[in-house]
C-alpha cells in the first residue's frame, strides 16, 4: 500500500502515472482543511506535512509515502527526519531547461520561493521566467468537484487575469514553446493553458517521473528478503 498526500485534487495525476506501471492500493490525504498551501506561511506548511506523515505511519502498512503535492515537497526538509518508511518527494520538471530556449515555470508561490533545486536552476538560467497565480488550486478543485460553466469561467478569468494582465506574459514571451506546470493540480488546465498561449506549447510534468521512483521502490522492495532467525535454544531449552 501507498500513501498520497496532497493538498487537493492533483493527487490523483500522480496516481494514474502510477497506474501506467504498477498495479497497488493507495491511501490518500486529500487536505480540503487546508488547501491551498500556495501562499500559507512555511512553518505551517511543514507542521501540517509533518503532521499527515506521521498519521498515516501510525495508521497504515505503508510501503512508502508520495509527497504528491510540489509545495510541501519544497517546504519540508527530511534532510534530519528519520521515517520507518521512504517519502518521494514532487518537484518540478526542470529538464527541459538549457541555455537557449525561454522556459516558463507554473507554480505556487511557496515552491518558486522555497524549492532548493528551482533556487539553483533559477541562479545559473536566466532565461527561466515564473508565474504564479493566488489560489488556484483550490479553484481547480472545486472545478473536479462541480465542472460547472461558472467553475470554468472562473478559472479562465483567473488565467486570463494572472497571466496576460498581471504579468503580461502572454504578450512578451510569445515564442516560449515550454511550460513546466509546478504543480500536480494544473494538468487538469492544460486545455486552458494551451488556448490563451497557443497550441504548439509543450507541456512538462514531474509526475511520470516520481511513478518511476515509486516503481524503483516496490521493485526493490520486492527483491528484498526478511529473514528471521529462530533458536532453538530460545523455544526448547526452557
Amino acid at each position: 500500500m501507498i500513501g498520497i498526500i496532497d493538498s487537493g485534487s492533483g493527487g490523483l495525476n500522480v496516481i494514474r502515472a502510477c497506474s501506467k506501471y504498477f498495479k497497488e492500493d493507495y491511501v490518500y490525504i486529500f487536505d480540503d482543511l487546508n488547501c491551498p498551501y500556495g501562499n500559507k506561511q512555511k512553518s505551517f506548511i511543514e507542521k501540517i506535512t509533518k503532521k499527515n506523515i506521521e498519521y498515516l505511519i501510525k495508521n497504515y502498512n505503508l510501503d512508502f509515502i508520495i509527497l504528491a503535492c510540489n509545495t510541501a515537497s519544497s517546504v519540508i526538509d527530511l534532510t534530519n527526519i528519520n521515517y520507518s518508511i521512504p517519502i518521494i518527494k514532487t518537484n518540478p520538471n526542470l529538464k527541459c531547461i538549457n541555455s537557449k530556449k525561454n522556459v516558463l515555470l507554473f507554480a505556487t508561490k511557496n515552491t518558486i520561493k522555497n524549492n532548493k533545486i528551482l533556487k539553483f536552476y533559477l541562479w545559473n538560467y536566466k532565461n527561466i521566467k515564473t508565474v504564479f497565480i493566488k489560489n488556484l488550486p483550490k479553484l481547480i478543485d472545486g472545478f473536479i468537484d462541480n465542472k460547472s460553466n461558472k467553475n470554468k469561467n472562473n478559472i479562465i478569468k483567473k488565467l486570463n487575469h494572472g497571466f496576460c494582465n498581471k504579468c503580461g506574459l502572454k504578450n512578451k514571451y510569445k515564442k516560449i514553446k515550454t511550460i513546466s506546470l509546478g504543480c500536480t493540480h494544473f494538468k487538469y488546465i492544460e486545455g486552458f493553458l494551451k488556448n490563451i498561449f497557443n497550441n504548439n506549447i509543450s507541456f512538462k510534468f514531474r509526475e511520470s517521473e516520481v511513478a518511476q521512483n515509486a516503481c524503483f521502490l516496490i521493485r526493490k522492495n520486492k527483491r528484498k528478503n526478511t529473514i528471521k532467525i529462530i533458536k532453538t535454544s530460545k523455544i526448547f531449552n526452557q
